[in-house]
């Protein structure tokens, strides 16, 4: 197998967990150099993982020759212009999510990068699992009849968070909606029954009472033409708890933590709970996994073997998941302005 030359840009906290830990475990794909502006944050980098050179400047990562691709790891509002960047150098790309802000950043990278052969991949590291696989092939199967809701709740602690984290900036992607909402619209995704990028009513809400008026609790509400209904309970001051509960007719499909894979190997379970009496309980268990060694074997074999379709397929879905989770915001932004008009 030929070797994944990676260049890393930026050296946000997210680096450590989404490539230099899986990366052992990774055959075909190696750090040949890292960037950062500040340049002190790149060396002690360089130094504890034995990266072999520390570029000077952003822009000279993608300058590099012996760059194949790069990781782009920057502030969330940098992500598309630095993804067009990469792609007119020549460069594959895997980005921090989320790949854009908004519908307009969406819209450029979808103009820009049509006819494109680079492969941009955006680091949803749950999708490469096959929990997901196979609680469609479930609810496809209908052996346990039509799936009717889903009710998602993802509350992960956010404590003592200093106020110069992107979380707690607005601008750049801050509160918890923008943070863990993705990794929701992504499942629902893969799901028959969400396909449609456009529910017949979403509902959303948030107090918005977080650092820097971000939500730091948000719940949103989604209803398809097919019958079925998509809830999310989102937290960053809630105790942890991540799990999704899908209905069906006959029985209740439970993924309980299915988060905790993302900072090592853990095992992920598919809970058959089933609700008429006398059938008995169920389960579907994968092997533990690490989400992120799962998503650089993705991404190295989409570029290393050239076969860029199910990658292209990603990008659709990423650029549709954003304007969908800008509209779901919005829808709480006003709906908060609604009532503290209607209380003057």
């Amino acid at each position: 197998m030929r070797t994944l030359a990676l260049g890393i840009i930026g050296c946000a906290s997210i680096v450590r967990r989404a490539v230099f830990q899986p990366m052992p475990f990774v055959e075909g794909i190696r750090v040949v150099g890292i960037a950062n502006r500040t340049r002190s944050r790149a060396e002690a980098l360089a130094v504890e993982f034995g990266i072999p050179r520390v570029f000077e400047q952003l822009e000279d990562v993608l300058a590099s020759p012996d760059v194949d691709a790069v990781y782009i790891a920057l502030s969330n509002d940098l992500h598309a212009e630095w993804v067009l960047r990469a792609v007119e150098a020549g460069k594959h790309v895997l980005v921090e999510k989320p790949i854009a802000m908004n519908a307009a950043e969406c819209a450029k990278l979808a103009e820009r990068l049509a006819g494109q052969s680079a492969v941009v991949l955006e680091g949803l590291m749950l999708q490469h699992h096959p929990w997901q696989s196979a609680l469609r092939e479930l609810i496809q199967g209908q052996r346990y009849g039509k799936l009717l809701q889903m009710r998602t709740e993802m509350h992960i602690p956010m404590r003592d968070l200093p106020l110069t984290s992107y979380r707690c900036d607005p601008g750049r992607g801050g509160g918890v909606f923008a943070d863990l909402g993705c990794y929701w619209l992504q499942t629902l995704q893969q799901l028959p029954g969400f396909e449609a990028a456009k529910p017949m009513k979403l509902t959303a809400e948030s107090a918005f009472d977080g650092p820097r008026g971000c939500d730091w609790t948000f719940g949103a509400s989604l209803n398809y033409e097919s019958g079925v209904a998509a809830e999310l309970s989102a937290s960053f001051e809630r105790p942890y708890r991540t799990r999704h509960v899908l209905r069906l007719e006959h029985a209740d499909l439970v993924v309980n933590d299915f988060f905790r894979a993302n900072v090592g190997r853990y095992k992920i379970t598919i809970k058959i709970e089933e609700r008429e009496p006398g059938r008995p309980l169920g389960r579907i268990s994968f092997d533990p996994q690490h989400y992120y060694e799962n998503q650089l074997e993705y991404f190295r074999d989409s570029v290393l073997t050239g076969t860029s379709i199910g990658s292209r397929e990603l990008l659709r879905e990423s650029l549709e998941r954003v304007r969908l989770q800008e509209r779901i915001h919005a829808a709480a932004v006003n709906r908060k302005r609604h009532v503290e008009e209607r209380m003057k």
